[in-house]
């Protein structure tokens, strides 16, 4: 079976605005066109060939692909390349619809969408936003820019100051439409955590309004729930992470990290992880209260913000996203 050899995901921190700005027209400048599935197949070494040329392609791009085939990723990833070929070559024939290919100035296609597939360019999405930044992320995916609100500090233990802010992330390669949601920042070490939408988001809707600017005047509307947010921080040190918070937050965590880095991230053994998660089972099946854990909800909540701020761009979401459930 062929190797998969996948284009890497470009992406890049950004200290201001004004950084962020510029690269969008350089390094981060993505062309789209529509072209037929018929004009489209997958090369021995998962290549994009397309209208005679041989395009390197992204994982993100190759899964869009099987996606818009209705061909299950897992399957499609894992069967020999000839196969595959095979059954694209038939499902093209079948439903020959237009799909828009996202292209990176190297020429790369980072991701495969519909045809009718819409959003605000990220020059859009920059133009409106003034200040400093707490966090920029650029990425092929899109863009993740987290802001302070004012006034909204709080002092969990002693020493240990976090700011509440909100964060924006949008995309124009067919990631998720513009979204805003609020979150945190733990000065002490710089690993932020993001509040579920339950506490406050503000969503894009691309269908009637004003668009994109309306979304950028609707986010002053987090700041009154900033309260809510400090509110919940400043309970976390006593508060014990329930035996149904660690079975969730953990196999969360477990689908991007092996079982040890995992145990490590709630500073648990073997045997205790495995007691927790079989309590966990058995009070959803007979819907019995969560019992609490020995864990600290609030070293819980630093040590996967902490681990996050390292990572690639889909995992630091998904991990900002899992510590920050703990505010819920």
């Amino acid at each position: 079976m062929a190797k998969q050899q996948f284009v890497t995901e470009k992406e890049v921190k950004c200290e201001t605005l004004t950084q962020m700005r510029e690269l969008i027209t350089k390094d981060y400048k993505f062309d789209n066109h529509v072209v037929s599935l018929n004009h489209l197949s997958v090369t021995e070494d998962y290549k994009l060939a397309s209208n005679g040329n041989e395009l390197g392609m992204t994982r993100w791009a190759f899964d869009n692909l099987l996606r818009l085939l209705k061909i299950p990723v897992t399957f499609g990833a894992a069967i020999p390349v000839d196969l595959l070929e095979v059954i694209v070559n038939r499902l093209r024939e079948v439903d020959p619809q237009g799909v828009k290919l996202y292209t990176a100035p190297e020429g790369d296609v980072v991701n495969i969408t519909k045809a009718t597939y819409r959003a605000p360019t990220l020059a859009n999405i920059l133009e409106p936003l003034q200040g400093d930044i707490k966090i920029g992320r650029l990425s092929v995916r899109g863009v993740k820019i987290a802001t302070v609100i004012p006034g909204h500090s709080v002092e969990p233990e002693v020493g240990d100051v976090v700011d509440v802010g909100t964060i924006l992330t949008a995309s124009e390669t067919g990631g998720p439409a513009p979204k805003a949601n609020l979150m945190t920042f733990r000065l002490i070490c710089s690993n932020g955590a993001v509040a579920g939408d339950i506490l406050g988001t503000v969503r894009y809707v691309a269908q009637g309004g004003n668009g994109y600017h309306e979304f950028i005047n609707r986010l002053g509307g987090l700041n009154e729930q900033a309260g809510v947010i400090a509110e919940g921080l400043t309970r976390l040190p006593g508060k014990k992470v329930t035996d149904v918070e660690f079975s969730r937050m953990w196999n969360q965590v477990r689908i991007l990290f092996d079982t040890d880095t995992t145990d490590g991230v709630f500073k648990v053994d073997k045997e205790v992880r495995k007691q927790y998660l079989a309590q966990a089972i058995v009070k959803k099946k007979e819907l019995i209260a969560p019992s609490p854990t020995d864990l600290s909800a609030w070293e819980v909540f630093n040590s996967i913000t902490f681990l996050a701020k390292d990572l690639d761009y889909v995992r630091n979401d998904v991990m900002m996203k899992i510590g920050g459930s703990l505010l819920n």
